[in-house]
Formats: structure tokens, C-alpha cells, sequence
């Protein structure tokens, strides 16, 4: 994937986003079905969670994609799993993928769910949110664990903003510095688990894993 540092994102980034995974939906799937993206950090959170509750776990996952491999594994291990992703054409896949899921087509800044999980995944795609809007995104998160619940995501490893190209579709990605994206989450109520800067390449990418307190 090719990046460059943009100075001014468009009003509807998250639009375009949305329109770019439809494109390259089929390609996506395919590449992370290979691949173990999250999946390491995935398990650390079901051990996380799993000290809160004793039955089945049941985990949301905020931007799914198509489902492969975070929910299909999840799914095969005996959770109850709900996926949420604002491409159509992702959650069509991710319906195909992981039948036994509970798959919702929207923003996850917009969708109304009313009810809580176990755990909670936003693994690359809180980055595809504008950095505004990042507060608002960890209250929602937090309200939508039980306490003692476990969250996991991704964020960038620098603030800033960076245009990118994958299969040929262009995508808009943001970032807090960690340290503010710390003080957010901790202000949302989580107390933060591990913290670990796993890829410098691209502005860096973080893997973060907090309990809501």
C-alpha cells in the first residue's frame, strides 16, 4: 500500500471510505483470509474478557469488513459474534463468511444497538474516523461494554493525516499522537492493558488493549 501526507481531508472522507471498500471488497477478503491481521491481539483480548465472564462470550466487531478472519474464528470458537461495517459489499461477504454472525450495514458513529458485549474489536477502521469525532466514538465504545469488559483497536502511531492506495482504491487515513488518544480513552472510562507500537511503516500503527473500568 502507498501512502503520502495530505494536508486537508474532504467533508465526506468517510463517504469515500465507504465507497472505495464496496470497489475492492472481494480483494480485501481474499488477502486477509491469508493473513493473520489482529489475530494475535484478537486472542489476548478473548483472555481479557474471559476473566469477566464465565459463558460464551459475545463480542462486537466495529468496521468487521468481511468477516475474515477475526469473526470467523471467534464465531468457530463458540462466541456469539455481531459484526457492524458501513460497506454493503463487506457485509455481504461477511454474511457468506460467518452465517452464525449477527452483521449490521452502518456507521458505526450512527448505529444504535442497545444492548452490550463482553468485548469490544475496532481493529483498523477507528482510523478511517476523523480524529474529532475520536472522543465520541470511545464513549460509544464504552457504552456498549459491560463493565469489566474488554476493548481492543488500532490506531495511528503519529497524528497526522495520510492518503493511501490499496488495489488501486484511494483511502483516507487519521490519527491522534498516542498520547492524546490515551488520555481520551482513559477520560471514556478504560483503564489501558498493553499498549505496543507493532509496525513503523506508514506512520506506525498501535495496538491498544484497555478494560472498562
Amino acid at each position: 500500500m502507498r501512502t503520502k501526507v495530505v494536508e486537508n481531508r474532504t467533508p465526506d472522507s468517510r463517504d469515500e471510505v465507504r465507497i472505495a471498500y464496496d470497489r475492492i471488497a472481494e480483494r480485501f477478503d481474499e488477502t486477509r483470509a491469508a493473513g493473520e491481521s489482529g489475530w494475535p491481539f484478537v486472542e489476548r483480548l478473548v483472555a481479557l474478557a474471559r476473566t469477566n465472564c464465565s459463558g460464551s462470550l459475545r463480542v462486537l466487531d466495529a468496521g468487521c469488513g468481511a468477516g475474515r478472519p477475526v469473526l470467523q474464528r471467534l464465531a468457530e470458537r463458540g462466541c456469539a459474534v455481531t459484526g457492524i461495517d458501513a460497506s454493503a459489499k463487506m457485509c455481504e461477504l461477511a454474511r457468506r463468511h460467518v452465517p452464525s454472525a449477527r452483521i449490521l450495514c452502518a456507521d458505526m458513529l450512527e448505529v444504535d444497538l442497545g444492548e452490550t458485549f463482553d468485548a469490544v474489536i475496532a481493529w483498523d477502521s477507528l482510523f478511517h474516523v476523523p480524529r474529532e469525532r475520536h472522543a465520541e466514538a470511545y464513549a460509544r465504545f464504552a457504552g456498549w461494554l459491560k463493565p469489566g469488559g474488554g476493548l481492543l483497536l488500532s490506531l495511528g502511531g503519529r497524528e497526522g493525516d495520510i492518503r493511501g492506495e490499496m488495489f488501486g482504491a484511494s483511502f483516507f487515513y487519521n490519527a491522534l499522537a498516542p498520547e492524546a488518544a490515551r488520555v481520551l480513552l482513559e477520560g471514556a472510562g478504560f483503564a489501558i492493558a498493553h499498549w505496543e507500537l507493532d509496525d513503523l511503516t506508514g506512520g506506525g500503527h498501535l495496538a491498544v488493549l484497555a478494560r472498562r473500568t
